[in-house]
């Protein structure tokens, strides 16, 4: 509607008095006589129908052009800063709506669940759709359920409690409790139950009261699983027999169990940082650890056994495994060691190995000992020869070796003559020195392998393999004269002996061991009876009868 401009409330550029409207007329009046007058000199004055003089028009007509020329710049800065505005206010609509079309893609694309919560009502006014991603349901369906539809029931007294709580709060000036953060239980669509953590902040309105809840919220079951692993995991690394360190690639620990401390001495929530070189022991060179590291460095597992010092000084060994840990780039993070102390087992095998070893000792001396028992049972303590037990072990083996290999073997029965009489003249002390020299040497004139006994008294047995009974003849007999041509020393002066021997063959004379001794010893009787100091070949046949005969002492 148009309304009388005279009526309209004074604008822009428009006069706001009488007295400027009639300014404005009588500067616009003497304007028009000043240039009538000038075009006719006989038009009627202004002074005549204003009752004013020309100078003063003309002030008033300069005056009126200024207040104008003022009202048309006024005119036209009004327009210019409402230009101003309105460009203000479209780039604002713009970026308002880019903000909201910001924010709706946000809140739809994001993995988290945004929601606005109304207090009054207790529903949900706004829920992102990623809530049917997390949960199963639209957000169409949890907007149409009350708030605890969305909770488990220990949840929903969980969450009314703490907003009663935070609402109080609010009320009374704490705005910390504006912001609110927790963990619930919310049930899915196909039944599951997930762990979800929530950020919530209160909105107040114009009264300052709290009118909504806007929140996220968002899934950490994986999170939470991964947790309770971990602590599981961390548990069992806490409870282990063994010390586990993890350190940096540069040897810093990060991390060490109950056991490490136990082990070493060393606590790092005492001792603080600390590093893997506070455990050398100076017992390995620089190629060990050189070795060690180069290992490890190169992303390779590292077992052996290391001598390290506890923080007390005390050296100590332990089994050790070093693993180094990659990350996705397969680049080394930090490395794990699984540190054994096995300095009581080692010093235990040690002990054993002592004591195995000294067992082994004594054993060996034992072994000896039975040797030389053994050797003892078969020796003559007198003379070293070996005994009559020795012969009746061995010569029926060299007999059934004779006959085997088809060879013959010559046995000499060997007696010192008249040694009674040298033990009643010279002393059994003496005897016994006669004896050794005899045995000395029958020792050095007869071969290795030939068998030397002392077959008791005065008595010694020579069994020679591998020799004919007149070459066995011939050994004896040069013998039994160097014998008789001997001085022999003694402690109770110089003594000359000599000696009477039998000799008999295998197989010519004797096939049985017994034989063949039975047929020597009665060729020694024999050369003893035709006046000793002889050696006498076995007869045969003579020989049996000798050996049924009577026994005639020797002498």
């Amino acid at each position: 509607m148009l309304t009388d401009p005279c009526t309209r409330p004074p604008g822009p550029g428009r006069s706001r008095t009488p007295l400027g409207r009639y300014l404005l007329l009588c500067g616009f009046g003497a304007l028009t006589a000043s240039t009538a007058q000038a075009q006719d000199p006989l038009a009627v004055q202004p002074s005549t129908w204003l009752g004013i003089g020309p100078e003063i028009g003309i002030w008033l007509a300069l005056l009126c052009v200024v207040l104008l020329a003022l009202s048309v710049w006024r005119v036209s800065w009004r327009n210019h800063r409402l230009n101003d505005e309105l460009r203000r206010d479209r780039v604002a609509h713009r970026d308002l709506a880019e903000s909201e079309a910001l924010y709706r893609l946000l809140t739809e694309s994001a993995g988290d669940v945004i929601w606005m919560i109304d207090l009054a009502t207790d529903r949900v006014e706004y829920i992102s759709p990623s809530v049917e991603r997390v949960r199963g349901f639209t957000p169409e369906e949890v907007k149409a359920q009350p708030m605890e539809a969305s909770l488990t029931p220990q949840s929903a007294v969980k969450v009314q409690r703490l907003i009663a709580e935070s609402v109080a709060r609010i009320r009374g000036g704490d705005m910390e409790a504006c912001h609110v953060t927790t963990e619930i239980e919310q049930p899915c669509k196909d039944g599951r139950t997930i762990r979800s953590e929530v950020v919530t902040s209160f909105l107040l309105d114009e009264q300052g009261e709290p009118a909504r809840i806007l929140g996220i919220t968002r899934d950490v079951s994986e999170r939470k699983a991964l947790e309770a692993e971990l602590r599981t995991r961390l548990a069992a690394v806490e409870a282990a027999g063994d010390a586990i360190v993890i350190t940096d690639t540069d040897g810093h620990v990060l991390y060490a169990n109950p056991v490490f401390t136990a082990q070493t001495g060393y606590d790092l929530e005492v001792d603080g940082h600390m590093h893997t070189r506070q455990l050398k022991s100076g017992q390995h060179d620089d190629d060990f650890y050189d070795a060690l590291w180069g290992t490890v460095l190169a992303g390779e597992l590292w077992r052996g056994e290391i001598i390290n010092r506890r923080k007390n000084g005390e050296l100590y060994e332990e089994e050790m495994t070093i693993s180094p840990v990659k990350n996705e780039d397969g680049e080394i993070q930090c490395f794990v060691a699984v540190k054994r102390d096995v300095s009581e087992k080692r010093a235990m095998e040690r002990a054993l190995k002592a004591a195995n070893e000294q067992l082994q000792a004594n054993l060996d001396r034992i072994s000896r000992l039975q040797a030389e028992l053994a050797e003892q049972a078969i020796r003559d303590p007198l003379t070293g020869l070996h005994n009559r037990r020795y012969l009746n072990e061995t010569l029926p083996r060299e007999l059934a070796r004779a006959k085997h290999e088809s060879y013959r073997l010559t046995a000499a029965m060997i007696d010192i003559d008249h040694f009674k009489q040298i033990n009643d003249t010279w002393g059994h002390p003496a005897g016994d020195e006669v004896i050794r020299a005899l045995a000395k040497l029958l020792q050095e004139r007869f071969r290795e392998g030939d068998i030397l006994c002392r077959f008791g008294g005065e008595e010694f047995l020579l069994v020679m393999p591998h020799i004919a009974q007149q070459v066995g003849l011939s050994r004896v007999e040069s013998m039994r004269r160097e014998f008789a041509d001997r001085s022999i020393q003694t402690s109770a002066g110089e003594i000359r002996a000599t000696v009477s021997i039998g000799i008999a063959s295998y197989p010519v004379e004797a096939q049985t061991p017994e034989s063949l001794i039975n047929q020597a010893d009665a060729a020694l009787y024999d050369a003893k009876h035709l006046g000793r100091n002889r050696t006498e070949l076995s007869s045969g046949g003579a020989a049996s009868a000798v050996d049924k005969g009577p026994s005639i002492p020797r002498v």
